[in-house]
């Protein structure tokens, strides 16, 4: 996939993402079906602990299998 589109459906995804305060576990509900808690917006400290986890703090730094290994968390996740 092309870099720039990458990029863009990772943000998308990102503004759309939500996280379960009990479970820390990153979804698209507005209520965790495994703890039952209501989610809450991911922020900006998240997606960066994201980002962080495959190996950079932002895409631009990241290398292309990095980015599709990132896109495919969110995939994963709703």
């Amino acid at each position: 996939m092309e870099r720039d589109r990458l990029i863009a459906l990772i943000h998308i995804a990102k503004s759309s993402a939500r996280v379960c305060p009990g479970c820390s576990k990153v979804i698209y509900r507005k209520e965790c079906p495994d703890c039952g808690i209501p989610t809450q917006k991911m922020d900006n400290q998240r997606y960066r602990k994201v980002l962080e986890s495959f190996g950079a703090s932002s895409c631009r730094f990241m290398e292309d299998q990095d980015l599709e290994k990132v896109y495919r968390f969110f995939i994963q996740a709703g």
